[in-house]
Protein backbone atom coordinates (compact mmCIF):
# COMPACT_ATOMS: atom_id res chain seq x y z
CA UNK A 1 0.00 0.00 0.00
CA UNK A 2 1.47 3.52 -0.85
CA UNK A 3 1.32 4.97 2.42
CA UNK A 4 1.38 8.55 0.60
CA UNK A 5 -1.98 8.33 -0.27
CA UNK A 6 -3.11 7.39 3.07
CA UNK A 7 -1.17 10.73 4.51
CA UNK A 8 -3.15 13.01 1.87
CA UNK A 9 -6.52 11.54 2.60
CA UNK A 10 -6.52 12.07 6.04
CA UNK A 11 -5.43 15.57 5.71
CA UNK A 12 -7.95 15.96 2.74
CA UNK A 13 -10.36 14.13 5.40
CA UNK A 14 -9.19 16.63 8.49
CA UNK A 15 -9.85 20.08 6.16
CA UNK A 16 -12.60 18.66 4.84
CA UNK A 17 -14.13 18.58 8.26
CA UNK A 18 -12.66 21.78 9.69
CA UNK A 19 -13.93 23.73 6.08
CA UNK A 20 -18.03 22.44 7.00
CA UNK A 21 -17.21 23.87 10.97
CA UNK A 22 -16.09 27.14 9.34
CA UNK A 23 -19.00 27.68 7.20
CA UNK A 24 -21.26 27.43 9.89
CA UNK A 25 -19.33 29.43 11.59
CA UNK A 26 -19.15 32.46 9.26
CA UNK A 27 -22.55 34.18 10.04
CA UNK A 28 -21.80 34.41 13.53
CA UNK A 29 -17.39 34.90 12.93
CA UNK A 30 -16.56 36.63 9.75
CA UNK A 31 -12.90 35.70 10.34
CA UNK A 32 -13.64 32.04 9.96
CA UNK A 33 -14.26 32.58 6.16
CA UNK A 34 -10.97 32.87 4.97
CA UNK A 35 -10.02 29.81 7.07
CA UNK A 36 -12.86 28.34 5.04
CA UNK A 37 -11.37 29.29 1.66
CA UNK A 38 -7.57 28.19 2.66
CA UNK A 39 -9.26 24.90 3.36
CA UNK A 40 -11.08 24.03 0.43
CA UNK A 41 -7.73 24.77 -1.11
CA UNK A 42 -6.57 22.16 0.82
CA UNK A 43 -9.02 19.67 0.11
CA UNK A 44 -8.87 20.76 -4.08
CA UNK A 45 -4.80 20.21 -3.84
CA UNK A 46 -4.82 16.77 -1.92
CA UNK A 47 -7.80 15.52 -4.34
CA UNK A 48 -5.62 16.33 -6.93
CA UNK A 49 -2.56 14.25 -6.06
CA UNK A 50 -4.19 11.78 -4.94
CA UNK A 51 -5.81 11.21 -8.67
CA UNK A 52 -2.47 11.43 -9.52
CA UNK A 53 -1.05 9.49 -7.47
CA UNK A 54 -3.88 6.82 -8.45
CA UNK A 55 -3.47 7.33 -12.24
CA UNK A 56 -6.93 8.98 -12.25
CA UNK A 57 -6.13 12.34 -13.71
CA UNK A 58 -3.07 14.29 -14.32
CA UNK A 59 -0.62 11.59 -14.59
CA UNK A 60 0.63 8.53 -15.58
CA UNK A 61 1.28 6.94 -11.82
CA UNK A 62 -1.13 4.00 -12.60
CA UNK A 63 0.78 2.71 -15.71
CA UNK A 64 4.14 3.06 -13.91
CA UNK A 65 2.72 0.85 -11.26
CA UNK A 66 1.50 -1.99 -13.52
CA UNK A 67 4.84 -1.63 -15.37
CA UNK A 68 6.82 -2.12 -12.41
CA UNK A 69 4.46 -5.07 -11.32
CA UNK A 70 5.04 -6.97 -14.95
CA UNK A 71 8.57 -6.23 -14.57
CA UNK A 72 9.26 -7.63 -11.55
CA UNK A 73 6.99 -10.98 -12.41
CA UNK A 74 9.00 -11.09 -16.13
CA UNK A 75 12.34 -11.14 -13.92
CA UNK A 76 10.34 -13.87 -11.51
CA UNK A 77 9.90 -15.93 -14.87
CA UNK A 78 13.37 -15.47 -16.07
CA UNK A 79 14.57 -16.49 -12.65
CA UNK A 80 12.78 -19.59 -12.55
CA UNK A 81 13.75 -20.29 -15.98
CA UNK A 82 17.34 -19.99 -15.43
CA UNK A 83 17.23 -22.64 -12.70
CA UNK A 84 15.14 -25.07 -14.67
CA UNK A 85 17.28 -24.85 -17.63
CA UNK A 86 20.61 -25.32 -15.52
CA UNK A 87 19.32 -27.90 -13.52
CA UNK A 88 18.01 -30.17 -16.55
CA UNK A 89 19.63 -29.29 -19.35
CA UNK A 90 23.12 -27.13 -19.09
CA UNK A 91 25.43 -25.69 -21.14
CA UNK A 92 22.98 -25.68 -23.84
CA UNK A 93 22.08 -22.74 -26.61
CA UNK A 94 18.61 -21.16 -25.81
CA UNK A 95 16.07 -19.58 -28.39
CA UNK A 96 13.69 -17.22 -26.92
CA UNK A 97 10.80 -16.48 -29.57
CA UNK A 98 8.61 -12.92 -28.90
CA UNK A 99 6.55 -11.16 -30.65
CA UNK A 100 7.13 -8.92 -33.45
CA UNK A 101 8.04 -5.96 -31.39
CA UNK A 102 10.32 -7.86 -28.89
CA UNK A 103 13.08 -5.37 -29.90
CA UNK A 104 11.05 -2.80 -28.07
CA UNK A 105 9.65 -4.37 -25.44
CA UNK A 106 11.81 -3.76 -22.32
CA UNK A 107 10.26 -7.14 -20.49
CA UNK A 108 12.42 -9.28 -23.20
CA UNK A 109 15.59 -7.76 -22.09
CA UNK A 110 14.68 -8.29 -18.18
CA UNK A 111 13.52 -11.92 -19.05
CA UNK A 112 16.97 -12.44 -20.85
CA UNK A 113 19.11 -10.59 -18.34
CA UNK A 114 17.01 -12.82 -15.49
CA UNK A 115 17.72 -16.33 -17.22
CA UNK A 116 21.45 -15.40 -17.62
CA UNK A 117 21.64 -14.02 -13.76
CA UNK A 118 19.93 -17.45 -12.84
CA UNK A 119 22.57 -19.22 -14.76
CA UNK A 120 25.57 -17.82 -13.45
CA UNK A 121 25.85 -15.04 -15.98
CA UNK A 122 26.70 -17.74 -18.67
CA UNK A 123 23.65 -18.54 -20.66
CA UNK A 124 24.09 -18.22 -24.22
CA UNK A 125 20.56 -16.97 -25.74
CA UNK A 126 19.60 -15.08 -28.74
CA UNK A 127 16.39 -13.72 -29.29
CA UNK A 128 13.53 -13.55 -32.24
CA UNK A 129 10.15 -13.71 -33.74
CA UNK A 130 8.09 -15.54 -35.55
CA UNK A 131 8.20 -14.29 -39.23
CA UNK A 132 4.82 -14.11 -41.17
CA UNK A 133 4.72 -14.91 -45.07
CA UNK A 134 3.45 -11.44 -46.52
CA UNK A 135 -0.32 -11.52 -47.26
CA UNK A 136 -1.99 -11.60 -50.68
CA UNK A 137 -2.05 -9.05 -52.69
CA UNK A 138 -5.79 -8.07 -52.66
CA UNK A 139 -7.54 -9.06 -56.32
CA UNK A 140 -8.08 -6.25 -58.72
CA UNK A 141 -11.31 -4.67 -59.42
CA UNK A 142 -13.04 -6.20 -62.41
CA UNK A 143 -13.42 -3.46 -64.99
CA UNK A 144 -16.55 -1.07 -65.22
CA UNK A 145 -16.93 -1.69 -61.39
CA UNK A 146 -15.97 0.91 -58.34
CA UNK A 147 -12.93 -0.16 -56.66
CA UNK A 148 -14.23 -2.18 -53.08
CA UNK A 149 -13.96 -0.40 -50.37
CA UNK A 150 -10.51 -0.38 -47.70
CA UNK A 151 -10.91 -0.57 -44.31
CA UNK A 152 -8.96 2.00 -42.79
CA UNK A 153 -5.05 0.36 -41.01
CA UNK A 154 -6.20 0.69 -37.28
CA UNK A 155 -2.35 0.02 -36.34
CA UNK A 156 -3.38 -3.23 -34.64
CA UNK A 157 -1.57 -6.44 -34.96
CA UNK A 158 -3.06 -9.63 -34.09
CA UNK A 159 -0.89 -11.20 -31.83
CA UNK A 160 1.11 -14.52 -32.95
CA UNK A 161 -0.61 -16.66 -31.24
CA UNK A 162 -3.42 -16.45 -33.30
CA UNK A 163 -1.85 -16.13 -36.66
CA UNK A 164 1.30 -18.00 -36.54
CA UNK A 165 1.06 -21.55 -38.15
CA UNK A 166 3.69 -24.43 -37.65
CA UNK A 167 5.19 -23.73 -40.90
CA UNK A 168 6.13 -20.24 -39.87
CA UNK A 169 7.27 -21.60 -36.41
CA UNK A 170 9.33 -23.95 -38.30
CA UNK A 171 10.68 -21.78 -40.14
CA UNK A 172 12.14 -19.66 -37.00
CA UNK A 173 13.73 -23.37 -35.45
CA UNK A 174 15.44 -23.55 -38.71
CA UNK A 175 16.95 -20.58 -38.12
CA UNK A 176 18.64 -21.44 -34.83
CA UNK A 177 19.92 -25.70 -35.30
CA UNK A 178 22.68 -25.17 -32.51
CA UNK A 179 19.95 -23.70 -30.13
CA UNK A 180 18.48 -26.52 -28.69
CA UNK A 181 16.55 -24.93 -25.73
CA UNK A 182 13.47 -23.53 -26.93
CA UNK A 183 11.88 -20.39 -24.67
CA UNK A 184 8.32 -19.51 -26.70
CA UNK A 185 6.71 -16.25 -24.65
CA UNK A 186 4.24 -16.75 -27.37
CA UNK A 187 2.88 -20.16 -26.89
CA UNK A 188 2.48 -22.48 -29.71
CA UNK A 189 0.37 -22.05 -33.06
CA UNK A 190 -2.93 -24.17 -33.22
CA UNK A 191 -1.85 -26.37 -35.80
CA UNK A 192 1.37 -27.48 -33.43
CA UNK A 193 0.99 -31.16 -34.06
CA UNK A 194 2.36 -30.25 -37.53
CA UNK A 195 5.71 -28.99 -35.73
CA UNK A 196 8.24 -30.76 -36.92
CA UNK A 197 9.89 -31.62 -33.75
CA UNK A 198 6.24 -32.66 -32.09
CA UNK A 199 7.41 -36.13 -34.65
CA UNK A 200 10.83 -36.09 -33.61
CA UNK A 201 12.44 -38.84 -31.51
CA UNK A 202 13.79 -37.47 -28.04
CA UNK A 203 17.40 -37.52 -28.70
CA UNK A 204 16.74 -35.22 -31.59
CA UNK A 205 14.05 -33.37 -29.82
CA UNK A 206 14.74 -29.80 -28.57
CA UNK A 207 13.55 -29.00 -25.30
CA UNK A 208 10.55 -26.52 -25.50
CA UNK A 209 9.45 -24.16 -22.63
CA UNK A 210 6.09 -22.64 -23.88
CA UNK A 211 4.21 -19.41 -22.09
CA UNK A 212 1.70 -17.51 -23.36
CA UNK A 213 -0.32 -20.95 -24.24
CA UNK A 214 -3.69 -20.23 -25.81
CA UNK A 215 -4.92 -23.39 -25.39
CA UNK A 216 -3.09 -25.39 -22.41
CA UNK A 217 -5.63 -28.33 -22.90
CA UNK A 218 -3.51 -29.05 -25.88
CA UNK A 219 -0.06 -29.30 -24.11
CA UNK A 220 -0.91 -31.97 -21.46
CA UNK A 221 -0.21 -35.24 -23.76
CA UNK A 222 2.51 -33.39 -25.06
CA UNK A 223 4.55 -32.92 -21.79
CA UNK A 224 3.23 -36.19 -20.96
CA UNK A 225 4.96 -37.89 -23.73
CA UNK A 226 8.41 -35.45 -23.26
CA UNK A 227 6.82 -33.49 -26.64
CA UNK A 228 6.78 -30.34 -24.56
CA UNK A 229 9.64 -30.40 -21.96
CA UNK A 230 7.58 -27.98 -19.89
CA UNK A 231 5.23 -25.42 -19.25
CA UNK A 232 5.08 -21.87 -17.66
CA UNK A 233 0.83 -21.10 -16.51
CA UNK A 234 -0.87 -18.70 -13.96
CA UNK A 235 -1.42 -19.90 -10.57
CA UNK A 236 -4.75 -21.40 -9.73
CA UNK A 237 -4.66 -19.58 -6.39
CA UNK A 238 -3.34 -15.72 -8.13
CA UNK A 239 -5.31 -13.15 -7.68
CA UNK A 240 -4.46 -9.97 -9.24
CA UNK A 241 -4.09 -6.45 -6.88
CA UNK A 242 -1.98 -3.73 -7.77
CA UNK A 243 0.54 -4.38 -5.16
CA UNK A 244 4.27 -4.59 -5.75
CA UNK A 245 5.68 -8.52 -5.97
CA UNK A 246 7.66 -9.31 -3.35
CA UNK A 247 11.50 -8.42 -3.63
CA UNK A 248 12.76 -12.02 -3.68
CA UNK A 249 12.42 -13.13 -7.13
CA UNK A 250 11.36 -17.17 -6.50
CA UNK A 251 8.68 -15.93 -4.12
CA UNK A 252 7.10 -13.74 -6.94
CA UNK A 253 6.86 -16.46 -9.08
CA UNK A 254 5.26 -19.13 -6.74
CA UNK A 255 2.82 -15.71 -6.08
CA UNK A 256 1.58 -15.99 -9.88
CA UNK A 257 3.23 -18.88 -11.76
CA UNK A 258 3.59 -22.65 -11.49
CA UNK A 259 5.87 -24.43 -14.10
CA UNK A 260 5.06 -27.57 -15.07
CA UNK A 261 6.93 -30.85 -16.37
CA UNK A 262 6.07 -34.68 -16.54
CA UNK A 263 7.13 -34.50 -12.54
CA UNK A 264 4.20 -32.46 -11.11
CA UNK A 265 2.04 -32.54 -13.89
CA UNK A 266 -0.52 -34.47 -12.20
CA UNK A 267 -0.20 -32.13 -9.14
CA UNK A 268 -1.74 -29.05 -11.57
CA UNK A 269 -4.15 -31.10 -13.91
CA UNK A 270 -6.35 -28.04 -13.66
CA UNK A 271 -4.40 -25.78 -15.60
CA UNK A 272 -5.42 -28.44 -18.36
CA UNK A 273 -8.76 -28.77 -17.85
Amino acid sequence: MDFSLVIIGIVMFIALIGMVVCSKKQKVNPNAQPVAIALLIVVVICGFMMMQKTGVFGGDAGAELFTKIENQYTASMGNALGKFIAKEYPDQKILVIGEKNYAKDPRVEILKNSITEAMGGKADIVIDTVELPPPPAPKPAKPGTPAAAVPPDMGMDMPLAETMTARDFDNTLQKYPNCTVIVTTIGLPRDKTKLKFWKMEGAKRPKVIVYGEMDPRSLKDAIKGDVVAAFIGTNPEFKYTEDMPPSDLQKAFDLRYVLVNKANLAKYGVLFN
